[in-house]
C-alpha cells in the first residue's frame, strides 16, 4: 500500500513541472468547442476565482472555478469537486479528467489536490459586451468577465436567470455561485440600469451566462470610492527582540482620486500602529510598509485594516495574517543531541500520525512553568497551514513500555496551524495555556492529519535513546484517537530533540495567566446552525472568512446567540473554515469554525 503512495508522490512532484494552465486546457479551434484534452488526465495549476459554483438545483452538485493569473480569453476552468473546499485566491494544483458536459469543459474525478499558497491576487476581469457573450461565448467559458451599463430586459425565470442588454445583444445573468435552492436578486425590475455586472461565465446547452460571485459583483451605480488591500504579507516565523515587518499594497479601484485614509495594524486585538495618507490617485497603487516590535512571544493574529469614509466595497479592506514569535532562548532547556533525522513528532509521510515521548526530570533540570516547546525540523518540502495538536503532562509510569498515556490524562497545549520552512529551523510551539511542571516524568503527545496529496519524507532532528521512551502510530487508513490510543504498538527509543521554554517560578506557584474570555459553540463542525455562548457581558461576535473579510456579526444577548451559517445578506455561506471573533470591551477571543456543505 505504502509503495503505491510513494509512486504517487513522485508522480505529483513530476507533474508540478508539467502542470498545464487553464488556457492550455480550454483553447481550441474545434467549432464545437471541445478541449484537445477531452477524456485525458491532466494536472492544472491556477488560482481559485470562485470558491463555490453549483451545477444545478442540488446542493451537493458543486465545485469551484480556476483562472490563470493574467486573465483573458480561454483562461478559466471549472473543477467539479465537492470534496475539497478552497478559498478565493488560493493557488491550487489539481489532477483529474477533462470532460465535455454538454459542451461545457470541466475537470472531474480528481486524483490529486493540493493548495500551494493562499491570498494570491485574482486575475483581472475582462470587459466584454453583452453581445459578445453568446457570439464568442466559448472563449469566455469559466472566465472572469464584466459587462457595463446594462439594462434589465427580462426578470428572473425558474432557473434564477434574468437578462440584460448594453445595446449589442441580450446576455443572461445567473445565480450559480449562490447556495441552492436559489438566490433572490434584490430590487430587480424591468428597465433597471446596472453600472456593472461581473462574474464567471458558465455554459449550459450552448447558452452562456455570467454568474456574480457575491453582491459586490453587481453594481447598480458607479463605484466612486473603493480602496482595496492586496498582497499583504508577513513572515510566519519571527524572533523576540526583532521587529515584525509587514508589506503589501493599497489600490484605488476607481477612476476618481480618493479622500484621505488610514491603515491600522492590530496584533492580538491591540492596535500597534496607524498610518495616515492624504489620498490616492485614480487607478493607482501604494506600497505599504510597516514594522513593530512584539511585546511577548507566542502565536499572533495580525489584522491590517484600511479605513476610509464612504468606501462602497468594504469587503476588500481587511487582511488577516498569522505568525509565531519565538522566545529568547535564555529561558530554555535543551534535551537531546539531534544526531538523527526521524519523522517525529509529526509524520507527514502518512495521512494520520499519533506520537508520544517521555522525558525525565534529570534531563529537564528543574520544575517551573512551561510556556512552550520547540522542535527542530530539517525539511526539503514547505508545508503551509498544517493543523497540528499537542498535549503535555506528567505520569507516574516509569516509561511507555506498558501503555500510552492518553490525551485525557494530559493538558491540551496546542491546536492550531503551523508553517514549516525548508532547511534547519527551530519550530516553536507556544502553549495555549502555560503548564505548571511539578518535576515528574514529562509526557508530550503529538497528533496530525492532512491530505495525502501533501505528504513528504521530511524529518525532524531526533536521537535514539535506550528504553521504552516513545510510541507511534501512523496510517493512511483510519484516524487514531488520542483519547483512546491504539493497542498493539511496540514502544521504541526514538525521541525528538526539544527545547522547553520556562517562565521563572516554582512548581508550587500557579501559572501567571491573562484571563481568557470563554466562547463556546456547538456543534463544530457546523452543518446548518450553531449556538454560541459566553460569560462576558455585552459581548459581540463577528464571523470572518480566511481572507479576513467579515461575513456576519451578531450581539450575544444574555450571553447567547444562534448563527444559521449565513452572511449578513442572508445567503448560505460556502463550506470551509471560518473564524469567530468574540469582543467584549478590550477582551477578545478567536475560535476556528468548520462549516460543512449541505
Amino acid at each position: 500500500m505504502k509503495k503505491m503512495v510513494i509512486v504517487q508522490l513522485f508522480l505529483i512532484l513530476a507533474l508540478r513541472i508539467l502542470a498545464l494552465s487553464c488556457y492550455d486546457v480550454q483553447y481550441t479551434t474545434n467549432p464545437n468547442g471541445t478541449s484537445p484534452y477531452t477524456n485525458q488526465s491532466v494536472t492544472v495549476e491556477a488560482i481559485v476565482v470562485a470558491e463555490c459554483f453549483y451545477t444545478g438545483t442540488s446542493s451537493n452538485n458543486y465545485g469551484y472555478m480556476l483562472g490563470d493569473a493574467e486573465g483573458g480569453p480561454w483562461s478559466g476552468l471549472f473543477i467539479f469537486d465537492n470534496v475539497h473546499h478552497p478559498q478565493r485566491g488560493d493557488l491550487v494544483q489539481v489532477t483529474g479528467f477533462i470532460q465535455e458536459y454538454y459542451n461545457w469543459t470541466e475537470m472531474t474525478s480528481l486524483t490529486s489536490y493540493a493548495v500551494l499558497s493562499h491570498n494570491n491576487p485574482l486575475p483581472p476581469f475582462t470587459a466584454i459586451t453583452t453581445g459578445q457573450l453568446n457570439d464568442q461565448g466559448e472563449q469566455w467559458e469559466n472566465v472572469l468577465v464584466s459587462v457595463q451599463n446594462v439594462e434589465v430586459t427580462s426578470l428572473t425565470n425558474n432557473y434564477g436567470e434574468f437578462s440584460v442588454n448594453d445595446g449589442s445583444g441580450v446576455a443572461s445573468i445567473n445565480d450559480q455561485c449562490f447556495p441552492r435552492p436559489g438566490y433572490t436578486w434584490p430590487g430587480l425590475s424591468l428597465g433597471q440600469i446596472y453600472h456593472q455586472i461581473r462574474g464567471v461565465v458558465a455554459e449550459s446547452f450552448s447558452m452562456y451566462t455570467i454568474n456574480p460571485r457575491d453582491t459586490f459583483d453587481v453594481m447598480q451605480v458607479p463605484i466612486t470610492c473603493d480602496l482595496g488591500l492586496n498582497e499583504v504579507q508577513v513572515d510566519f516565523w519571527q524572533d523576540m527582540g526583532e521587529p515584525i515587518s509587514v508589506t503589501g499594497t493599497v489600490h484605488n479601484n476607481t477612476d476618481l482620486a480618493s479622500e484621505r485614509f488610514d491603515l491600522v495594524y492590530i496584533c492580538n486585538e491591540v492596535e500597534v500602529g496607524r498610518q495616515s495618507y492624504p489620498g490616492l490617485a485614480a487607478d493607482q497603487s501604494l506600497n505599504l510598509s510597516f514594522s513593530f516590535n512584539p511585546v511577548e512571544p507566542g502565536y499572533k493574529n495580525l489584522w491590517v485594516e484600511l479605513e476610509i469614509e464612504g468606501d462602497q466595497v468594504p469587503g476588500n479592506n481587511r487582511f488577516l495574517r498569522y505568525l509565531i514569535v519565538r522566545p529568547d532562548s535564555a529561558e530554555s532547556q535543551d534535551i537531546g543531541a539531534g544526531d538523527s533525522l526521524l519523522r517525529i513528532p509529526w509524520d507527514f509521510f502518512w495521512k494520520y500520525s499519533l506520537y508520544e515521548a517521555i522525558y525525565y526530570p534529570a534531563e529537564i533540570g528543574s520544575s517551573g512553568i512551561i510556556n512552550g516547546v520547540s522542535f527542530f525540523n530539517q525539511f526539503e518540502t514547505p508545508y503551509v497551514n498544517l493543523s497540528l495538536q499537542l498535549w503535555i503532562g506528567e505520569t507516574n509510569l516509569p516509561d511507555l513500555a506498558s501503555r500510552w498515556v492518553s490525551a485525557t490524562e494530559l493538558q491540551p497545549a496546542f491546536n492550531d496551524y503551523i508553517e514549516f520552512p525548508v532547511g534547519a529551523n527551530e519550530i516553536y510551539v507556544p502553549f495555549s495555556l502555560p503548564y505548571n511542571y511539578g518535576g515528574g516524568n514529562l509526557v508530550i503527545m503529538a497528533y496530525q492529519e492532512h491530505s495525502w496529496y501533501e505528504l513528504g519524507n521530511d524529518k525532524f532532528q531526533a536521537q535514539i535513546m535506550d528504553g521504552a521512551r516513545a510510541r507511534k502510530r501512523f496510517t493512511d487508513a483510519y484516524e487514531p484517537d488520542p483519547n483512546n490510543p491504539p493497542a498493539g504498538i511496540e514502544p521504541n527509543g526514538e525521541v525528538p530533540r526539544i527545547r522547553l521554554y520556562f517562565e521563572p517560578g516554582s512548581a508550587g506557584e500557579d501559572p501567571v495567566q491573562t484571563p481568557v474570555p470563554v466562547l463556546t459553540n456547538y456543534p463544530n463542525p457546523i452543518r446548518d446552525r450553531a449556538l454560541f455562548k459566553t460569560e462576558l457581558p455585552g459581548a459581540s461576535l463577528e464571523i470572518f472568512n480566511l481572507r479576513g473579510q467579515r461575513v456576519a456579526c451578531m450581539n450575544l444577548e444574555n450571553g447567547e446567540a444562534a448563527w444559521e451559517a449565513r452572511d449578513e445578506a442572508g445567503r448560505r455561506l460556502a463550506a470551509g473554515i471560518y473564524l469567530a471573533r468574540l469582543k467584549s470591551g478590550r477582551a477578545s477571543h478567536i475560535s476556528k469554525l468548520i462549516l460543512l456543505g449541505e
